[in-house]
């Protein structure tokens, strides 16, 4: 069997289940004779252990396991608890990252580099130390280095949004960003680039599109026989919708090509960017990307804390599971969506694939 090489985990808040999920993958993927690393993107500042100032411990390691992290995390553990296999030179907040080989079966804090180079060194010094599988843990608001990985997996629930409704509407917004493909005539294009009609390229001297300033440089040119328009890097809902707002009606813009489904998904509300890309489609206009990846698959908890007014803390409350398995396949029909929580393991294994 086949098994992607780096794989990534993003939840769309907190307690929806990514850790979960990826602790799942880990034990399945190890049970089925798989080497597998951990390395994460930087760290999650809200799981932060009040005492030691470090990110909590999240999973759950097997002697044989390797991970990437950086050498602060490591001070919480014996010496004896791990086999230091090499340093990387990557420093972070946190000190260097460092990869080591478990020894020890518990819990470790894994803090790993949170810039798209670094990362792509690791997996690299990962490969060449045949690991078989790398598990990176993320979130939405730290997923844009995760472009490096084959594929991603997304988890959703109603820690979200006790609404089900509401959740479905969110993952339908991000689930549609992974559905346009990658250009292979847009490789490699740094800064945003508008193609005319008569060949001529007009280069604008930014990757993004988050500043007044830069729409206002590209729409000087919105007037004239424009048929291709690039962006590179992020790009803000808003100004997409601009653009679209003050094209006229009689120019044939027929390709607008964008970052990556992270970058979108990083720099604004996943349901607006569907709205404002599907009416650029409604007009003819074809969306692509300069690079992307796959969504794997998505997966849904029931699990929210429910707040008591009285005593001002939270207790575990459910939606229905159900409910919320289906609406959401209802929502994405294209996308595998399951409860992790009840899949077997064969199952997980031909998702991975």
């Amino acid at each position: 069997m086949c098994v992607m090489k780096s794989i990534g985990f993003a939840g769309t808040a907190k307690n929806t289940g990514k850790t979960t999920t990826a602790s799942k993958v880990l034990s399945t993927l190890r049970e089925n004779g798989q080497r597998i690393a951990v390395t994460s993107i930087g760290y999650d500042g809200e799981n932060i252990d009040n005492v030691t100032g470090l990110p909590k411990p999240l999973y759950y390691l097997k002697a044989g396991d390797i991970i990437a992290t950086a050498e602060q995390c490591l001070k919480v553990s014996k010496s004896t608890d791990y086999r230091l296999l090499e340093t990387t030179g990557i420093q972070t907040i946190l000190g260097e990252i460092q990869i080591v080989e478990i020894i020890e079966n518990r819990t470790y804090t894994i803090a790993g580099p949170n810039r798209r180079t670094d990362l792509e060194q690791v997996l690299g010094r990962l490969s060449a130390l045949h690991v078989d599988v790398t598990l990176i843990d993320g979130a939405l608001n730290r997923i844009v280095p995760m472009i490096c990985a084959d594929g991603i997996v997304i988890s959703t629930g109603a820690s979200y949004d006790e609404d089900i409704a509401g959740t479905a509407q969110h993952i339908d917004g991000i689930a549609h960003l992974f559905t346009y493909n990658r250009l292979a005539d847009a490789q490699g294009i740094k800064n945003i680039e508008l193609q005319l009609q008569s060949g001529e390229m007009v280069t604008i001297p930014s990757t993004s599109l988050i500043t007044d300033e830069t729409f206002e440089a590209i729409r000087l040119y919105l007037n004239r026989d424009i048929c291709r328009l690039t962006i590179p890097g992020a790009c803000y809902p808003a100004m997409l919708a601009r653009i679209l707002e003050n094209l006229p009606n009689d120019i044939l813009l027929k390709e607008v090509v964008l970052g990556n489904p992270l970058f979108l998904i990083a720099s604004g509300d996943p349901v607006d960017r569907k709205t404002t890309l599907s009416k650029y489609e409604q007009r003819g206009v074809r969306i692509g990307y300069t690079e992307t990846l796959p969504l794997m698959f998505v997966t849904v908890s029931p699990f929210y804390p429910r707040y008591l007014q009285k005593s001002h803390t939270y207790e575990p409350a459910y939606v229905d599971a159900r409910d919320l398995l289906d609406e959401i396949k209802s929502r994405i029909p294209h996308v595998t969506v399951i409860n992790v929580e009840e899949v077997n393991p064969s199952e997980l294994l031909a998702l991975l694939q």
